[in-house]
């Protein structure tokens, strides 16, 4: 029998009016709207890997840059950057911040199409798309993978669909903004133009097409219960299979985070291992979770050991000695 699936109220949401949107890429020429958006998530025990796939259209008759806020999970680590225009792919390569600048500035000048992606703060990104031709459709697709928060006997996966408001103190800097965002630059937040995009996007009434899938192995932990921020379809599994898959429910709105709690059985959470193969090779990696009790007794603490190495097929490499966590 399948965990079963509800819907929770009890975390705050990012909530507000009907017209507003995940975002949109902010242009010299006005807003390119967010066109569509597909989250496909695959949890596996308490680690989580998400593909997300935003699609923009240039309406204007002019090439663009255009600069895109975004958020993201603040711990889940980006693995791949991808920009897909007019048939063309362009691979993100990690560069520190100034070369990664320099680099993007000199394809542009080139007449080169390019993108860059930019972490301002723990959650938010600003992203940049160069020479976008008229007409065009922009495809980004990001790939990241990071830990599931386990508290109280749940595990909670969260995926950010709007930039929450923020408070900006100080006194607004002279000069241009550094950013595209609704809050001009202060001399307490000097980069706030890059971190408060708009939340309307004028114009554009139409919500975005949202989807969503989520599958989850519990990869032998003692999952009892699945409770969902927004309404989500359960699709069947294979036959005798613990894996669930999940679907958003249409006319879902991305007017609040989305929110997934993973309950476990009280006491009997241990752990599990997850083995990843390099395809076409025979390394990989190797992520091991060791789980507390969830109900531990005063004054007591749970030690473990880490031996950070590589996993090769059947062995293992160790290239540090243990250290104690």
């Amino acid at each position: 029998m399948h965990a079963p699936l509800t819907v929770i109220t009890d975390d705050p949401v990012s909530q507000d009016v009907t017209n507003d949107g995940f975002g949109a890429l902010h242009t010299q020429a006005g807003l390119l709207p967010l066109a569509a958006m597909d989250v496909r998530a695959r949890l596996t025990g308490l680690y989580a890997e998400v593909s997300v796939r935003q699609t923009f259209v240039n309406v204007h008759a002019m090439p663009l840059e255009a600069t895109y806020i975004f958020p993201l999970p603040d711990r889940a680590a980006v693995t791949r950057f991808q920009l897909v225009v007019a048939g063309r792919t362009v691979e993100g390569k990690l560069m520190e911040r100034g070369a990664a600048r320099d680099t993007y500035d000199q394809a542009l000048t080139r007449g080169h199409r390019a993108a860059i992606a930019e972490e301002d703060r723990p959650g938010v990104f600003t992203m940049r798309v160069g020479n976008l031709p008229p007409g065009e459709t922009a495809s980004v697709h990001l790939e990241l993978t990071g830990p599931l928060p386990f508290q109280d006997g749940e595990a909670t996966f969260r995926f950010p669909l709007v930039v929450a408001p923020r408070y900006i103190p100080g006194a607004p800097l002279p000069g241009p903004w550094a950013g595209d965002g609704t809050s001009p630059d202060t001399d307490a937040v000097p980069d706030a133009s890059r971190i408060t995009p708009p939340v309307l996007l004028p114009g554009f009434r139409s919500p975005v097409r949202l989807g969503l899938s989520v599958e989850i192995d519990p990869a032998g932990l003692p999952l009892t219960g699945i409770g969902s921020s927004l309404h989500l379809v359960s699709e069947d599994s294979d036959f005798g299979s613990a894996v669930r898959r999940l679907r958003l429910n249409a006319g879902e709105r991305l007017d609040r985070d989305f929110i997934l709690r993973l309950r476990m059985a009280p006491d009997s959470a241990e752990g599990s291992a997850v083995f990843a193969a390099q395809p076409g090779s025979d390394t990989g990696a190797l992520a091991v979770t060791l789980v507390p009790p969830i109900r531990a007794a005063a004054g007591t603490s749970c030690s473990c050991w880490i031996a950070p190495g590589a996993w090769r097929a059947g062995r293992s490499s160790p290239r540090a000695a243990p250290s104690a966590g």
